[in-house]
């Protein structure tokens, strides 16, 4: 029986109340429940309790975004650490990754990019499914990614690259419904013969989400509820992949506010009236996967793929152009303006969540713009080190109020005790920014706040006669 579930990010009361007792799977993503502690990356221990608790009643599985499996120079260790650490703690039922790449030479691209599908993407990647399945003893998928761009190319089709992998290390795949969608939308493919060709057999988790249409093309930010569309989409595919064993809706957590935990519930709902109706009954007896290494020895590798991925990040951050017809040819597409412009914004919408008192004042000033300018060199994926080179630039414009309010959300992000100093009654500040107005004008008078974790509301108010 295919369980239906939903990603789950952690540490929120309101969506494990609502949510995930209606969940079959809990999908969990390392990235994103993990922080920055002291320069390193953790997941902090009051999370691994809540994953353990879960795990005790439903399967929970990893579904990774770091990894960078397909980046030429190195997959990322950091993100491997978490994995340790979560099979360390937690009982997990399988883990997966994105065919893809998010950093060259240790630089975060700040988006996920495709390989092409040449024989030496399809080695390397190979080579580094197979150490990862020695490294965990547990099953490893695979899920394609979605592309903004030309397709790159390569030795074989999208599917039958994705077959080979299959085929050489016996890993399965995670057909992800909406990705489909989007390249079909985005002219990248034919979703019937896609379908056709890849392995359905391999296929042992299928994802469903919705995202936005920019400026024509269909991106993927699992920012909203699912589309009919989608759902029939879902319907139709269900029934052919005699191997499937969980449907996962997926949205990011930081659109779970906006979207309402209630309408999250309803949509993991509906998702498993979805898979219920498929036809369950007509689908094909369960066939083994694809096993064991092809036998051929591995070929030299050259610099081309390492080349090709240094020279599109050149491309997404710094506007170069290599001497290169593909990459000329991406220079020109739609899709480098919608990928800068999704990055930013994400950098954007995740800033003001995290900042939110901050943002508001440097909106009322008119200096949101030019802190976040002064930012843009900073690529790191971890909310907290944005945050803190976001608010020390705001701390830099050297306006006292706004260097007030930074200095606040700061010491909110140390582990130790820190004292702010105020042009004001903070009270006088926070209070309106909390109710999304603008603080009014407000004499000079010297006040503090104390801020420590330690302390019930994290912080108190003092005067200067205190």
């Amino acid at each position: 029986m295919t369980r239906t579930g939903i990603n789950y990010e952690g540490r929120d009361p309101r969506f494990a109340a609502a949510v995930l007792p209606l969940a079959e799977v809990v999908e969990v993503t390392p990235d994103a429940i993990a922080t920055l502690r002291d320069g390193r990356v953790v997941i902090p221990e009051e999370t691994l309790r809540e994953l353990r608790a879960i795990a005790r009643r439903t399967p929970v599985t990893l579904h990774g975004v770091g990894l960078s499996i397909a980046s030429a120079d190195a997959m990322n260790e950091s993100y491997l650490a978490l994995v340790d650490e979560l099979m360390l703690n937690v009982d997990v039922a399988w883990h997966s990754e994105h065919l893809g790449y998010t950093t060259i030479d240790g630089e975060n691209l700040g988006t996920m990019l495709v390989p092409p599908r040449t024989v030496e993407a399809l080695e390397l990647i190979c080579e580094r499914v197979e150490s990862i399945q020695r490294r965990y003893a547990k099953a490893f998928l695979l899920e394609h990614v979605v592309n903004l761009f030309p397709d790159p190319g390569g030795d074989s089709s999208a599917a039958g690259f994705l077959n080979e992998i299959v085929r050489r290390t016996g890993c399965g795949l995670i057909l992800d419904v909406y990705n489909l969608e989007c390249d079909v939308h985005n002219g990248l493919c034919n979703a019937e013969e896609f379908l056709e060709e890849l392995e359905l057999a391999a296929v042992r988790e299928i994802h469903i989400a919705n995202g936005t249409i920019d400026r024509g093309l269909r991106v993927d930010v699992h920012s909203r509820v699912t589309r009919d569309e989608t759902l029939a989409m879902l319907r139709d595919v269900l029934p052919r992949t005699p191997n499937v064993e969980a449907v996962i809706f997926e949205m990011l957590g930081p659109y779970v506010g906006p979207t309402g935990v209630e309408a999250v519930a309803a949509e993991l709902e509906r998702v498993r009236r979805a898979a219920v109706s498929a036809a369950v009954g007509e689908r094909p007896a369960r066939r083994p996967m694809a096993t064991g290494r092809d036998a051929r020895s591995l070929r030299a590798r050259t610099p081309a793929l390492l080349e090709h991925q240094r020279a599109m990040r050149d491309l997404i951050q710094r506007g170069a152009v290599a001497d290169d017809p593909y990459i000329e040819q991406a220079s020109r597409a739609i899709g480098l303006a919608v990928t800068r412009d999704t990055t930013r914004g994400w950098r954007v919408f995740r800033l003001g969540q995290n900042c939110r008192f901050t943002t508001a004042m440097l909106r009322a000033r008119g200096r949101h713009g030019e802190v976040l300018a002064a930012i843009d060199s900073v690529t790191s994926p971890f909310i907290e080190e944005l945050s803190r080179a976001f608010l020390d630039a705001a701390i830099a414009l050297g306006d006292a109020l706004i260097a007030s309010v930074a200095r606040l959300e700061r010491s909110m992000l140390s582990d130790e005790e820190t004292v702010v100093d105020w042009p004001c009654d903070p009270y006088e500040v926070l209070g309106p920014l909390l109710r999304g107005e603008l603080p009014p004008e407000l004499p000079y008078m010297r006040y503090k706040t104390v801020v420590s974790r330690a302390m019930p509301g994290r912080f108190r108010v003092l005067t200067e006669e205190s």
